[in-house]
């Protein structure tokens, strides 16, 4: 009896909050796959803006309780359980709900807070499921084309161009940024939130600049072996070069980044502007 109760279109809206909904909210899996079994219909969120019959008549008898009404929808929406028992892709949906709610945090600022936490709450599902994985078998979706195509949009950021270039202008792009990559370093450090410092800032770029300083010093070594010679290493105490000057320049940059990264990355995602210090050096 109680089922058939559930299965009654009437049953849902006599109470303040559906059954599948109050299950979802609990994540008890068991309930909800009982309820699902018996096809029991999920409820579907109206858009914020949407203006049907029934949208206009609960936002004109109460609209708080029926903003409180749709937050009560993403919080069932967004439980990992139902996740799993309704979607082929949970990892897509996660992903595809979080984005929902952020921009109904924007919208609804009275439920911001709210919104924001059920996003973090999405995201860290679809991690926690990532590591489930007990072989690279299980991650083949990561070869899937939309997946690299992400992955690629991060990498290249915002030069995306770069792969449509012809190989010429590719390597020209590579070995100039290679070359000037102290300049490139100083511009960033100097204006890091600018249009030139967020294209430094993708990790295809930071990869080159990376690259580049330390074969830059590698070379600053080897130049380091010529320059000293036999007649310097008998004497005590000789007096510094300017290649000396430079490698402990750059040791001391080097040095500086990776305390600061660890000092700093714990606390925070983003990645601040101190610990570029080893793009420049």
């Amino acid at each position: 009896k109680l089922m058939e109760r559930i299965q009654n279109p009437e049953y849902s809206t006599t109470m303040d909050v559906a059954p599948v909904i109050l299950a979802a909210h609990r994540n008890n899996y068991e309930i909800l796959t009982m309820l699902l079994k018996q096809d029991v219909s999920l409820p579907k969120p109206h858009a914020v803006g949407c203006e049907c019959t029934l949208c206009s008549a609960k936002n004109k008898k109460d609209s708080l309780r029926h903003s409180r009404f749709r937050l009560d929808i993403y919080r069932c929406l967004a439980s990992p359980a139902l996740i799993m028992l309704t979607e082929e892709d949970p990892i897509l949906r996660a992903f595809e709900l979080s984005a929902d709610l952020k921009e109904l945090s924007l919208v609804e600022v009275e439920f911001r807070n709210d919104y924001e936490e059920l996003a973090r709450q999405c995201k860290m599902f679809a991690k926690d499921l990532l590591a489930q994985a007990r072989n690279s078998r299980e991650l083949e979706f990561v070869s899937q084309s939309n997946c690299q195509q992400f992955l690629n949009t991060v990498w290249f950021g915002q030069m995306s161009g770069y792969r449509r270039k012809p190989t010429c202008k590719k390597i020209m792009t590579v070995l100039t940024v290679g070359i000037f990559w102290p300049v490139l370093s100083l511009c960033y450090l100097i204006a890091p939130k600018s249009q030139f410092g967020r294209i430094i800032h993708t990790p295809f770029m930071k990869f080159i600049i990376h690259g580049a300083s330390y074969f830059t010093f590698l070379l600053l070594l080897n130049l380091y072996s010529l320059v000293y010679n036999e007649d310097k290493k008998n004497t005590m105490g000789p007096a510094l070069e300017r290649i000396d000057y430079l490698l402990i320049l750059w040791i001391i940059g080097n040095r500086t980044s990776i305390s600061n990264t660890q000092a700093l990355l714990p606390t925070s995602c983003e990645d601040p502007p101190a610990t570029h210090l080893r793009i420049f050096y």
